[in-house]
């Protein structure tokens, strides 16, 4: 894959911290930005900088998209579906952290806000997908959870507006067609 990048040293590097994906990218192997958690809003503005930090580089973007559709739901039905257990793990993490001054009223509105930007539909993950999609920077894209018929589609429209390196053309027609199987199937 290194190879296939043109990377001067095959290190991929995932972070969330820009300055990680930025320093490894001018270090001749590949950032990639995890940018699970981002709006497009913040998405578009991660990327951008990076651009900047990275020199020009090319640098990756990983994302998350459902492994099905459906209607969008409001935060607190995502929040309700999480099974207590876990929960409780997560709204434990600050006071066993030693970070005992969070109250749970600030815990609520965390966990509320990141259901929201987690909340994913075939179209949200379809508007994600088109802003890194916009960056020539933007040499990989990893994701997450499945793929849907809208990302599919983003991805076929893509390549057909697009020159795209034969072997990454190759990679994009076999996801396609995977994407088209799984579809009649179910």
């Amino acid at each position: 894959m290194a190879e296939a990048l043109d990377l001067e040293t095959p290190i991929f590097a995932f972070s969330h911290c820009g300055n990680v994906v930025a320093a490894v990218t001018k270090a001749g192997g590949l950032g990639v930005l995890g940018a699970a958690w981002m709006t497009p809003e913040e998405l578009g503005m991660s990327i951008e900088s990076l651009e900047g930090e990275a020199d020009g580089k090319p640098f990756g973007v990983d994302l998350v998209f459902p492994g099905t559709g459906g209607d969008e739901k409001e935060a607190d039905e995502y929040l309700a579906s999480i099974p207590p257990s876990y929960m409780e793990i997560f709204s434990g993490m600050p006071d066993r952290a030693g970070l005992t001054d969070v109250f749970d009223e600030d815990r609520d509105v965390f966990m509320m806000d990141n259901a929201r930007k987690m909340a994913m539909t075939n179209e949200k993950s379809a508007r994600r997908l088109r802003i890194p999609l916009a960056h020539p920077t933007v040499h990989l894209i990893v994701g997450a959870l499945g793929v849907t018929c809208a990302v599919g589609q983003v991805i076929g429209d893509r390549r057909r507006s697009t020159t795209v390196r034969s072997e990454m053309a190759r990679l994009i027609d076999q996801y396609i067609e995977a994407l088209e199987a799984r579809t009649s199937m179910g």
